[in-house]
């Protein structure tokens, strides 16, 4: 039992401070006429297809830090500050708890209005073009608890994707079926058309073409009105108007011209010949010092 003493006296050191900390008012540096933003969430109707969590990342005011799902902590810590600082011990003290913890984000409206249409536009990339969102707020003791209320509305898919480009080569990896990642039927969705995009231009470099860029890459989207899209993919147009010397050096190929091999010595090996070596087997160049250990195997 005396062994586990430090254990439990660490334990009881963690609850007493969770106590401590709890006990803060969280509003405590909240000015007199303003609310803490203590909660949101976001509700999608009408789809499984786009999870709220996924919206979060389009909010511009979100709520302060939490531990373990519940816990704000670091308002806690930054809220142990006194609120005169009249002494060296009161300054000391405000000085580190703001530095270690984090201030109250304080609901702002203005905020909430950007952040219903950035979702608005989230779900509209997302092939939801019709998406409404609306929020709802619970107010109690200073504290705003926040919900954005979405309706994804109906589904947009795209009826013909066309491929129009000239070049051979990215005509080619642009048609491979069995890669690619936009094809008729599927729901829309800007990211996965530029997902698309850097499939196609990591193909091409893999090819050699390493001047190609995604950017070269334009869609045009003309929507129809039973709830689809007809998707062209062409190259842009300030590359096309571009004089032939530069589409020249955008599909500019590379290839291999030497390959060196180096050869080390390896612990066991003949080190008394120190002289470099050099020579050339099928297109190969061999470079080694001691026992050659490749190029009689090649």
């Amino acid at each position: 039992m005396h062994l586990c003493a430090p254990k439990y006296r660490f334990l009881a050191a963690v609850v007493l401070l969770g106590v401590l900390l709890c006990s803060c008012n969280m509003t405590k540096f909240v000015p007199e006429d303003e609310q803490l933003l203590y909660k949101v969430h976001i509700n999608v109707d009408g789809t499984k297809q786009v999870q709220g969590s996924k919206l979060k990342h389009y909010l511009r005011q979100t709520p302060n830090t939490e531990v373990l799902g519940f816990w704000k902590l670091q308002l806690h810590l930054y809220n142990t500050a006194p609120l005169d600082t009249l002494t060296k011990w009161d300054k000391w003290a405000t000085k580190n708890a703001h530095k270690v913890g984090e201030p109250p984000v304080v609901y702002d409206n203005n905020q909430t209005v950007q952040s219903m249409s950035q979702i608005r536009k989230a779900m509209q990339n997302e092939g939801f073009f019709r998406a409404t969102v609306d929020t709802a707020t619970v107010s109690k003791d200073r504290k705003v608890w926040l919900t954005y209320n979405v309706q994804s509305g109906p589904e947009y898919t795209i009826r013909n994707y066309t491929i129009d480009l000239d070049h051979p080569v990215l005509r080619e990896v642009a048609y491979n079926t069995r890669r690619h990642l936009v094809y008729p039927g599927m729901r829309y969705s800007t990211q996965a058309l530029d997902d698309e995009r850097d499939r196609i231009t990591k193909r091409m470099r893999n090819r050699g073409y390493y001047f190609f860029d995604k950017e070269y890459l334009h869609y045009e989207a003309d929507s129809t009105y039973n709830r689809e899209i007809d998707v062209r993919l062409h190259l842009h147009e300030y590359i096309s108007d571009q004089p032939d010397s530069v589409s020249a050096m955008i599909f500019r190929q590379f290839t291999i011209a030497r390959v060196y091999i180096h050869e080390y010595m390896g612990a066991f090996d003949d080190v008394s010949d120190t002289v470099p070596h050099l020579s050339e087997k099928d297109g190969f160049f061999f470079d080694w010092r001691g026992q050659k250990l490749l190029r009689d195997r090649f």
